[in-house]
This record gives structure tokens, sequence and C-alpha cells, in this order.
């Protein structure tokens, strides 16, 4: 994603004319999208055209759609940091961008048919762990499950139409944090022409804050949908003062959207966008920090520490945050601000795998160095992290002579997303079964998927003419209720750990492994 441009707007100064200001209250209006919004809640919102990406990009989560992002910080802590943006953040998109776009006409359209139908939202606010039967339209769209539903209802403000509800993604198996909610409307314009997502965090007292030291992961595990259960029907007993800011204030912010003319009336009034100074565009390089970067060591700068050869570290730097693989667990909703050679990163978020204690150690290590980090510094395909107590090395993953493949970003004709289709006996294959059919996705510098319920990644994946093979396979622990889609995401694991060969032909992808082969199709 490429940030086209930003503007600051601190409400105080009334630097734009179509603020308008009373005691309580601040109105926006631009380009056809306005809302009003509590001075109580924030004093500075944010602008930002935000451009899309190739219909065509391989990447978690699928390419993401250009629209126009308004972004509110919260005046009162706590504000998370992470995947999701901070505070509170208004995207409008036009509808007619999401041709070619699949995911998001899926979504699109999956709003559509609830408003045009208004079915009884009961069904979608059941715990449904084990699938994303129920799953309510939601844009962005991220490489996550949408794990629950809570307080859902549709909204009409006269010029949009939509839902408003509680939601949690998520790619492990853990329990609720009365941090990690969000309330999100996503709503259509009366003409169809515009969609707007709103996501707010939101947070409560219902659930713990964190995790206690003696928790019981294992046990846990076993009782996990009944956990969800008990979350959904706790937050739907809730009441709008359960949460902060309250559902109450962000339902009357929801409630002044306009996007569009009412039937016979007047358009909302467009004003001009504000002369951006040059100090005001985001650089595209982000300061030099703009790619991928493998850890090559790490701790005192006199004696570091090397990066296990096992469990190798990436970090990427885009627009919308820094993310990647810290050895075990996969990271991610990083926000960073750099300014000169000065580098900080807010929350980060990762999931919660287990591995080899020295992996462990390692990522503990890593993560807490991007959390005490200060400056930085890089130049000729080298990076450098200062932080409290020693410093990151890295090297660019896509100059790096340890990373050959990455000169042929097609890897061969690997690169992209491969669906299966069939496995086992090569003279009598299986055919794929369930809803959600197992993935691969091959990168340059990683290599998962979905297993068909879990998402997973490999540390490591080589190949060297018609040979391929995959380091350690890790992946999430979601249980879903059909067995024969588990039985048959633990044999397509099992064998991609066992690969060998492959061949390659017209859009077929076959990977050969101990004991049979692996049918896969290209992902249109």
């Amino acid at each position: 994603m490429k940030l086209s441009f930003i503007v600051l707007l601190l409400v105080a100064l009334f630097a734009f004319p179509a603020l308008a200001q009373d005691d309580s209250t601040q109105t926006i209006t631009y380009d056809g999208f306005g809302f009003t919004y509590p001075t109580a809640l924030s004093s500075t919102l944010n602008i930002a055209d935000i451009a899309g990406d190739p219909p065509d990009i391989e990447q978690p989560g699928g390419p993401q759609v250009g629209h126009r992002q308004f972004t509110l910080y919260y005046n009162q802590p706590p504000a998370p940091e992470n995947i999701f943006d901070t505070s509170a953040t208004i995207r409008v998109y036009r509808t007619a961008d999401f041709v070619g776009y699949d995911s998001f006409s899926q979504e699109l359209q999956a709003l559509q048919t609830l408003l045009a139908d208004r079915p009884d939202l009961s069904p979608f606010v059941e715990a449904t762990v084990a699938s994303q039967e129920n799953s309510l339209p939601f844009i962005p769209v991220f490489p996550s499950s949408q794990i629950l539903r809570a307080h859902a209802s549709y909204v009409d403000t006269g010029t949009v139409s939509g839902i408003s509800y509680i939601t949690l993604f998520r790619l492990d198996v853990a329990p609720v944090l009365g941090h990690e909610l969000l309330y999100t409307f996503q709503g259509v314009s009366n003409d169809g022409s515009t969609y707007v997502s709103a996501v707010f965090w939101i947070t409560t007292d219902l659930f713990p804050s964190e995790l206690p030291e003696d928790f019981d992961y294992e046990a846990f595990s076993a009782g996990y949908e009944e956990h969800i259960a008990e979350a959904v029907a706790t937050l739907n007993n809730a009441s709008p003062d359960d949460f902060a800011p309250s559902l109450t204030m962000l339902d009357s912010i929801i409630g002044s959207f306009v996007a569009s003319a009412p039937d016979g009336g007047e358009a909302a009034p467009t004003t001009e966008a504000p002369e951006v100074t040059p100090t005001q565009v985001l650089d595209p390089t982000l300061g030099g920090l703009a790619d991928t970067w493998n850890l090559v060591s790490y701790g005192d700068p006199a004696n570091p520490t090397p990066v296990l050869e096992t469990a190798p570290i990436s970090i990427s730097f885009t627009p919308g945050g820094a993310g990647g693989s810290a050895g075990c667990n996969q990271f991610g909703g990083a926000n960073f601000q750099y300014d000169a050679n000065t580098i900080t990163f807010g929350e980060i978020v990762t999931t919660r795998m287990a591995c080899a204690e020295d992996v462990m150690a390692q990522e503990t290590a890593f993560l807490e160095a991007l959390a005490s980090a200060t400056t930085f510094e890089v130049g000729d395909g080298q990076l450098r992290i200062f932080y409290d107590g020693g410093v990151l090395n890295f090297e660019s993953a896509t100059t790096s002579p340890e990373t050959p493949e990455a000169t042929d970003p097609t890897l061969g004709g690997l690169a992209g997303t491969w669906n299966l289709v069939s496995y086992g006996d090569p003279n009598n294959p299986q055919q794929v079964v369930g809803a959600t059919p197992p993935t691969l996705v091959l990168a340059p510098d990683s290599a998962g998927g979905n297993g068909g319920c879990n998402q997973f990644g490999a540390d490591t994946f080589s190949f060297d003419g018609n040979t391929i093979t995959f380091g350690q396979i890790v992946s999430t622990l979601m249980a879903c209720m059909d067995e024969a889609v588990m039985a048959q995401e633990s044999a397509y694991l099992a064998a991609l750990q066992s690969a060998s060969t492959y061949t390659l032909t017209d859009g077929q992808l076959q990977i050969a492994y101990d004991g049979g082969v692996l049918n896969f199709t290209r992902a249109q």
C-alpha cells in the first residue's frame, strides 16, 4: 500500500475550512463524505489518501483497495496500536474500485445481501469457532479469522445503510482479553457508490487485561469453544457503558455519516483539498526502511549473537506498519515512527506458538529489542537498529547473497497462491473436502497458507532444479468441528513437511512427498 498524501488536522488550530466547531462536537465534511464526532473522544484528525495494491499482488489478506482514510486518536488511554491502526479509523471506498479485487467484492456482495433481506442477526452472534459461515462483512480484509461477533444491529443514517457489531480477529487459540475488541460499522451509501468501514478500538473490564503467569494453555485449548460462547454471551448482555469509549458515543458518530445525497436532497458540501507541503508527503522509501530485512545478529555490538540457522528472523516495513517472522511466531501491527535516524515501535502483536527453548529465547530478545528501539542506520543493503542494550543487524532480503531465490521474483514460476485439489496416491488421489480449500502461498522470503482450518507457515523454504523442501511448519491451533477437514489438514501439513520434488506445467503444481503427491492449481 502506498500513501499518496497525508494531512494532519489539529482541531484547535481551525486550519481546515470545513471544520465546524461548537462546545462538544466537531463536524468534518470532505469530498462528499462527512461525520460528526465528540471532542471528548479526539482532538486530532488525520486524513490520508491510500493508493491500492495491484490486483494480482500475492500477500496475506490479498491486495488492498485504494481508499480515503480518516483516523481519530483517542484522548484517553489506552489507545492500542497494531495491525488495525490506531484508535479509530474510518475508510471510505468507491465500490467501482472493487472490480478485480475478489475478496472486497465478496464482502460487498455479502453486505448488500444482508441489507436487502434484513434477516434476524441472532444466528450471526452465536459462537462459531470451527467455521467462518456466520462471519459478518468486514473490510479491509485481514489474514485472520473473525472469532466472534456480538451486539449486531442494522444501522440506517439516511444516506448510508449497514451493520454495526463487536468483533475479534485472531490467528491463534487464546483467551479474550479486555483490550482486543473492535466495534465496527460496515455500510454502503444509498446509491451504492460508496463503501464505508469504521473500526473503533474498545476496551472493557468484562475480560482480563492480560494472561496470568500460571496460564494453562493446554487446558484452555480443550475448552476453547465454550470460552468463546461465554464471551459472546457476556458481550451481548453488556450495556453500552461497559465499554470505553461507550458504544452510545460510537453509535452517534456512525449515525452522523453522510456519504451521498438523500433522495431529492442536496449533496453534502465538498471542499477543496488543503495545500500539502513537501514535509507532509510520506517518503515512499520510509527513510530507506521500505524493504524486507533478514536479521543477521543482535546484542552487544562488540560481540553480537548470530541468529539461529534453524529460526531465521525477518521484518518488513510498509506504510501500514512493520511485521514479519520472529523465528517461531509471526508478528505484525507494529506501528513505527521514524524521523531522521530515530525510530520507535508501537505495541507488537504476535501469534502464540511454542517452539524450542533456544528459539523462544532468541524471539523474546528480538521483540524486546524492537520495543526499546531508539535509532537506526541504513545503507548498502544493511540496516542497524539500536536499542536499549545492543544493536539488531539486518541484511536486505532482496540483495542478500544468502537469498539467491529473491533475484527471481517468480521463483521459477512457483511464486503465488496455489489451491490444493487432491492429494495422496497418484493413481487414486483423494479429492479435497471442506468449504475452504487448503492453500500454499510461496514468496521469495516466505512460505505458508491455510490448511483448511488453520493458518500455517514454514520457517524456511528452498528449491533447486526440481527439488523442493520446507523447514519446520508451525500452524495456529484452531479446532474445526468437521473431522474430515481436520484429518485432511493433518495429512496436508505432514505431506509438505516431507516434500521432495515438484513439477510445474500449465498452471498446475504437483509436489511429491513421502507417500504420495499434492496436486495444486494456481489461484485466480
